[in-house]
C-alpha cells in the first residue's frame, strides 16, 4: 500500500504537481480444501493463507450453483493463516463450490474449488429381516452366505450328527423383534460326540462358544478373515435396538470401526453385563482420530459375550424348540448409520 504523486517540469522551468494517487498491492490468497474435508452433511477443516494482506479479512464462501453464495462461519487466525469453522446442514452427495473473498469485495475472490459431500450409505440387511438357511442347521443373515455379514456358525455347525445339540448356529433369526425379524446371538454347545441329557451337567458338551455378528467374512475356525466391507462414507454414529439376557457374568459388546486402507480412522464401542428386558435404542458415537483420509471400509461387530476365556457348562442352559444348549442372549434389530 502507498501514496504517490507526479511532478512535471517543462523546458521553461514551470513545475506542475498532480493530485495524490493511492496504490495497493493485491493480496495473494490460497485455499486449502481437500476431498476428505467433505462429510455427508458438513465440510470441516478448511483453511486458507494470504500474503500481501491480512488473514482476518479473509472469508470463505460456498455455493451449489456458482451464483448464490453463502458465507461460512468465521475462523481462527494465526499469522497469515486462518482455519474456518464447520459448514453444517449441507445436502448429501452434492457438489459444492468453495472460494475465498478478501475484505468483502466481490472483485477480490479466488477461483472456485469443488468438493462433493458423501452419500449417506447404509449397510445391507440392517433390518435383520432377511435370512438364509443351509443344511446342518447353518443359518446366515442376508441373501448370500458369508459374503457381507459374518458369523461363527460355520464353525459351530461343522461336526456331529444333524441335531441342534451337535450342529448349533449361535447367530440366527428371531421373530422377537422390533419389526420383522431380529438377529439372535447366543453362546452354544456344539460338536461331534455331544449328547442330549435330562440334566445339562450329565450331558457331554465338547465345545462351547459365544456368537458374533460382524461385517466381513469368517472361516471354519470361527475367525474373521475379512474385516469389514467396502464403504466410502463416514457416518457420525451407529444406532441399533437390543435386548439382553445375561448368563454367568456374560458381557455383550458392540463395536464400529471406519477404515481407510489398513488404518482405523474412526471408532466407537460399548459393552455391558446388565439385563435389557425390552428393546432399547443404543448409540455408538464415532470419534474420528484422523480427518485427513477418506473411508474405504466399515466394520461392525456384535457379540453376546466378549470375555475371551474358556467357557464351561455354567455358561449354558438347556433350551427347547429346538433342543439345544445355549447361554446369554443378545437380540439385535434395526441397525442404522447416522450422518
Amino acid at each position: 500500500y502507498g501514496t504517490f504523486s507526479l511532478s512535471v517540469t517543462d523546458k521553461a522551468g514551470k513545475n506542475t504537481v498532480s493530485e495524490d494517487y493511492n496504490i495497493a498491492i493485491s493480496p495473494v490468497m490460497s485455499l486449502n480444501a481437500n476431498p476428505w474435508n467433505a462429510f455427508a452433511h458438513r465440510i470441516s477443516g478448511v483453511s486458507a493463507s494470504v500474503t500481501n494482506g491480512y488473514a482476518e479479512k479473509l472469508s470463505l464462501e460456498y455455493s451449489t450453483d456458482g451464483n448464490d453464495w453463502l458465507t461460512a462461519p468465521a475462523g481462527a487466525v494465526s499469522g497469515e493463516s486462518i482455519s474456518f469453522g464447520i459448514i453444517e446442514q449441507l445436502l448429501p452427495d452434492t457438489e459444492y463450490q468453495l472460494r475465498l473473498k478478501y475484505d468483502g469485495k466481490a472483485y477480490m475472490v479466488t477461483e472456485p474449488l469443488k468438493l462433493r459431500t458423501e452419500e449417506p450409505l447404509q449397510v445391507e440387511n440392517a433390518s435383520m429381516d432377511e435370512w438364509g438357511h443351509m443344511d446342518t442347521n447353518l443359518y446366515y443373515p442376508g441373501p448370500e452366505y458369508n459374503t457381507y455379514w459374518a458369523t461363527r456358525n460355520t464353525q459351530t455347525t461343522s461336526s456331529g450328527v444333524s441335531t441342534w445339540y451337535c450342529r448349533n448356529s449361535g447367530t440366527y433369526s428371531s421373530s422377537d423383534a422390533v419389526s420383522g425379524n431380529a438377529a439372535l446371538l447366543t453362546t452354544v454347545g456344539w460338536g461331534s460326540g455331544n449328547t442330549w441329557a435330562g440334566f445339562i451337567f450329565s450331558a457331554i458338551i465338547n465345545n462351547i462358544s459365544p456368537a458374533f455378528l460382524a461385517l466381513g467374512s469368517s472361516d471354519t475356525s470361527g475367525n474373521i478373515t475379512a474385516k469389514g466391507v467396502p464403504f466410502e462414507s463416514r457416518p457420525d454414529a451407529v444406532t441399533f435396538f437390543c435386548k439382553y439376557i445375561p448368563k454367568n457374568g456374560s458381557i455383550w459388546e458392540a463395536r464400529v470401526e471406519v477404515l481407510s486402507g489398513d488404518s482405523v480412522i474412526g471408532s466407537a464401542s460399548m459393552s455391558s453385563g446388565d439385563a435389557v428386558n425390552s428393546y432399547t435404542k443404543q448409540t455408538l458415537d464415532i470419534v474420528y482420530s484422523d480427518n485427513t483420509k477418506k473411508a474405504t471400509a466399515l466394520y461392525l461387530y456384535f457379540t453376546n459375550d466378549n470375555r475371551n476365556r474358556s467357557y464351561s457348562k455354567d455358561d449354558l442352559e438347556k433350551a427347547s424348540n429346538p433342543d439345544r444348549y445355549q447361554g446369554s442372549i443378545l437380540l439385535l434389530d434395526d441397525i442404522a448409520l447416522v450422518y
